[in-house]
């Protein structure tokens, strides 16, 4: 057999390429269809909004927008708009860092943002399963894939407009390219190529969720740093370590351009390349302890940091797998066992990989990227649940999901392994070109049974009773149970997460904040025929009701930066501006705010006796 054809042969498609290519398409699906019927192509928390406004912001080529007088009235959640600026015209910008809404611009530049976070969500279950099929072999790589697309948290998440979706994606391709670099047969320039990947992935991350990217780098540091010191100490020291550091360095190095992004972006904002955007809205809204940090009296503490961790990690080990315990079980055990970890059973899969990959470095150097993280958010003075309730689940936490899948994979396929069934010798050993041996085996022999589409393995002439039984024996019944806990997850699980009670919103995810498309609805039920509108919110008549932004948030949403959207919100709140405005926004049908309710005229919004009845909702 030539080496020609086995390369040739090496470059067909598996049954488990296709699987995963299959799991890719289904995240991008899923992600789709959330966002369609549950989050109905919306922003909903105030986070998705400053992103949605930035990114709109840098679709139209620009850092900034000049903010616009007076500045109450066009009011933005976590939009900033100081009062100070370097060049004296004041400006208006998203509080966060650039990375994410550059990204997200490229959907908001064709009006689909919504496109964004569903595309990269494919991306990362086919790099988990590329990841997990190069370091172990292909059926860890497609089980940690399957977990991937079905975590209720993904599939949460995913559907957003937030960052960790793709901050997950980028922490990822950090450790992917990082592992390539320690691959021995790998020559100087295949070395430094990863590396540099490496560094630009992370340099992604730091430009988009720094104290996250802190968390990522530390094990991976400490990893590279014991490299180091047992190739210090053979005695061909002097040929290995310029293998170690030289990549290490190229990364670094790439990491550089991206820190320079956050510095210029502060500097074109705020004239001041040290500043933080955080702390411009609010003073306290930074990590740390002590007082100046946090809401608390006296400041964050480390007790708060674990509190926070406690509530976190209870609501995490159910929405990372949607594995539970029945709620009275869990309760009784919390009672007499003093059981801590709620109803999730996520932790099951984690502790079976982590025993049986105990001797593999990667193993807990993926599990090290999730412990990294919980530390380093205890340094935050909140936590992703507040309230007992966590809206888009344990954010916090989800940009370590792929390692920690990657284990709980490797843990599962080790178990079904040891549990399969012995299967019959139906199929003849496999040739030279096939791909390279199991290595999960090592704690659960047995004999590999994936073949490479191609006829590798000469399978055509059994019955077809043959080679189902053949691969029922493969995957009986350790596979099986694993496709069927995802699917109980999938089906039972995930819908009623997002039906669940949440703090002061008791019909879930589903128009979370009053945010919906009923108010676009409204407004269009009431537009004239081809004409933009423009929305001015009055005060309730009534001085004991406060104004809500979420009771027009889907029209603000709507609201361009550059104010030359079909919609234009403006929180006018009194009637003397309102000429003003006509004349500012000439050609424009005029509608009227008072609430959840929008009117044709500002008297009829105005009547307090007739407010309740009047107008649209």
């Amino acid at each position: 057999m030539s080496i020609e054809h086995s390369r040739k042969s090496n470059h067909k498609l598996s049954l488990g390429m296709i699987a995963a290519l299959l799991l890719a398409l289904f995240a991008f699906g899923a992600s789709l269809e959330v966002n369609r019927s549950v989050f109905e192509h919306l922003p909903h928390l105030e986070d998705e909004f400053a992103y949605l406004f930035q990114a709109k912001i840098f679709a139209g080529g620009h850092a900034w927008v000049p903010r616009n007088e007076p500045v109450k009235d066009f009011w933005q959640p976590f939009v900033l708009q100081p009062e100070t600026s370097p060049d004296g015209t004041l400006r208006r910008f998203g509080k966060y860092t650039p990375a994410w809404p550059l990204v997200l611009s490229l959907g908001a530049a064709v009006e689909a943002p919504f496109v964004v976070n569903a595309f990269i969500a494919a991306l990362t279950v086919a790099l988990i399963y590329r990841i997990g099929h190069e370091i172990f072999d292909e059926a860890v790589g497609l089980v940690a894939a399957l977990l991937m697309a079905i975590s209720p948290m993904a599939l949460l998440l995913n559907a957003t407009l937030m960052s960790h979706t793709s901050a997950l994606f980028f922490v990822m391709l950090f450790i992917y390219g990082y592992w390539r670099t320690t691959i021995a047969r790998r020559g100087w320039r295949s070395r430094l190529l990863w590396g540099a990947l490496a560094g630009v992935a992370l340099g992604m991350l730091v430009a988009m969720r720094p104290l996250t990217a802190v968390a990522m780098a530390a094990p991976v540091g400490l990893h590279a740093l014991s490299r180091f010191f047992d190739a210090f100490g053979e005695k061909d020291a002097r040929s290995k370590l310029p293998h170690i550091v030289a990549p290490l360095v190229v990364l670094a190095l790439c990491v550089l351009p991206f820190i320079g992004l956050v510095f210029g972006f502060n500097y074109i904002v705020t004239g001041e390349v040290r500043s933080e955007l955080y702390t411009l809205l609010w003073e306290y809204d930074k990590p740390g302890f002590g007082n100046g940090y946090g809401l608390m009296g006296g400041g964050h503490t480390l007790e708060y940091g674990w509190r926070n961790a406690r509530d976190d990690l209870s609501i995490w080990l159910r929405d990372l797998f949607g594995w539970t315990l029945d709620p009275s079980v869990a309760k009784y055990a919390a009672d007499n066992w003093g059981w801590g970890a709620g109803v999730g059973l996520s932790w099951v899969a984690i502790l079976i990989g982590l025993i049986a990959g105990r001797k593999r470095e990667w193993i807990w150097l993926f599990f090290e990227l999730f412990v990294a993280l919980v530390i380093v958010q205890l340094t935050y003075w909140i936590g992703s649940a507040v309230h007992g309730s966590a809206v888009y689940s344990i954010r916090y936490y989800y940009e370590a999901t792929g390692g920690v899948v990657l284990v709980s994979a490797f843990g599962l396929v080790a178990l079904a392994r040891q549990w399969r069934s012995k299967p019959a010798n139906l199929i003849p050993n496999p040739s030279p070109q096939t791909e390279r041996g199991d290595q999960v085996t090592a704690d659960f022999p047995f004999p590999q049974v994936e073949r490479r589409l191609g006829g590798e393995a000469n399978v055509g002439a059994l019955s077809f009773t043959t080679r189902f039984q053949s691969a029922w024996n493969a995957l009986w019944p350790g596979y099986i149970l694993i496709l069927i806990l995802a699917g109980a997850s999938l089906i039972g699980y995930t819908p009623a997460r997002f039906r669940e009670s949440l703090e002061f919103w008791p019909n879930g995810l589903y128009r979370y904040n009053k945010i919906g498309q009923q108010q676009l609805d409204t407004l269009n039920s009431m537009r004239e025929p081809g004409k933009k509108v423009l929305v001015l919110v009055l005060h309730d008549p009534n001085p004991g009701v406060e104004d809500n932004w979420r009771d027009y948030g889907a029209l603000m949403a709507k609201t361009s930066p550059y104010l030359d959207s079909d919609i234009i919100v403006v929180r006018l709140f009194e009637t003397d501006s309102i000429d003003e405005f006509k004349q500012r926004f000439p050609d424009r049908q005029v509608l009227y705010e008072v609430g959840e309710k929008l009117y044709r005229t500002p008297e009829e919004a105005l009547r307090s006796d007739e407010s309740g009845s009047k107008g649209a909702s």
